[in-house]
């Protein structure tokens, strides 16, 4: 997903965009024999829950035994309390799906008789069996719910899906290896930035961009970016790709846009004072509730004669972005 935040985080607006899933292409519509594959086969499970109702068949009468579980063709799902175990094994017989389910008892006073039903859920419908009934009323079921999973065709590998070049942040920013400015929590984009009054508009991205300086390196997921009077921003914990990781190898170079920011210290300051009165009017009003702690933080904020953060994003690079 693609994250924007405006202004400082007390005053975060993010906005989120799903990307699809990475690593596959789009289903493919050819048969396994066009692909050269053997035709996989449908798999046939059963999910089973053993549990008991009082007397009553109240809901609050109900209790578990032995937990539950799935089992497909060729395997067993053994649910076992302390009177009694219960195995259920799926059969695959003569394009039917037949379920044997063998109840033994390991206690004379099981509550259930030893027997070894076999069911047809041919018809893919929920079955729940009565096994046994206790002196105190009490009645041990166990419900069967069969299901078809459909196969999968292999389908090609696709590494550009990964898009390693997108970039990740759940970022503290460090200018000059001394000044916190705030920290940034953004995904999804080849080209991220930072807006910080006073020290920058940065785009940066690992991607060769046009008019773009190599002034940043990424190395063990940590960015560091060098501007041209020698001002570094430094970003911690980055990862890459669409299932975020820390991306291996390196150090690798990252391709920098460095403007002036979009305002300086005493505009952003006087920003941020006009929204912080705005935010104390409206909680006053209750139309919002802000925590003492946050209105502390948010007035020292304003008050600060520090560089923040005022706004960061990341986007997709576009072939206009791209250098040649």
């Amino acid at each position: 997903m693609r994250s924007t935040r405006i202004l400082i985080s007390g005053w975060a607006l993010v906005l989120t965009i799903a990307c699809p899933a990475a690593g596959q292409d789009a289903p493919s519509r050819q048969s396994s024999a066009e692909n050269g594959q053997s035709a996989p086969q449908r798999a046939y499970s059963v999910n089973a829950k053993l549990f008991s109702l009082g007397g009553d068949r109240s809901l609050d009468s109900y209790r578990s035994h032995g937990g539950s579980g799935a089992a497909g063709p060729g395997g067993t799902l053994v649910l076992e309390s302390p009177q009694f175990r219960v195995a259920i094994t799926p059969i695959p017989r003569d394009n039917k799906f037949l379920v044997a389910v063998k109840v033994e008892t390991n206690a004379e006073d099981a509550p259930v008789a030893a027997q070894q039903p076999e069911l047809d859920l041919t018809d893919l419908r929920p079955q729940t069996i009565q096994l046994g009934v206790a002196p105190d009323g009490r009645t041990y079921l166990l419900a069967l719910s069969p299901e078809v999973v459909e196969p999968q065709v292999p389908k090609q590998f696709n590494p550009a899906a990964f898009r390693p070049a997108s970039m990740n942040f759940k970022s503290r920013v460090i200018i000059n290896d001394r000044d916190y400015v705030g920290t940034v929590g953004m995904s999804g984009g080849e080209i991220a930035w930072l807006d910080i009054p006073g020290v920058g508009h940065v785009e940066f991205s690992l991607l060769h961009l046009k008019d773009a300086e190599p002034r940043g390196v990424l190395a063990l997921g940590q960015i560091e970016l060098t501007g041209p009077d020698g001002t570094t921003i430094a970003l911690s914990d980055v990862t890459n790709g669409t299932h975020p990781q820390q991306l291996p190898g390196g150090p690798y170079r990252v391709w920098v846009r460095w403007r002036e920011s979009t305002v300086n210290v005493a505009q952003f300051r006087e920003l941020a004072k006009q929204q912080l009165a705005q935010i104390k009017q409206k909680a006053a009003a209750g139309e919002m509730y802000l925590p003492p702690q946050a209105l502390a933080q948010l007035e020292q904020m304003a008050a600060s004669e520090r560089p923040q953060i005022m706004a960061s994003g990341v986007r997709a690079a576009t072939t206009d972005d791209l250098a040649p």
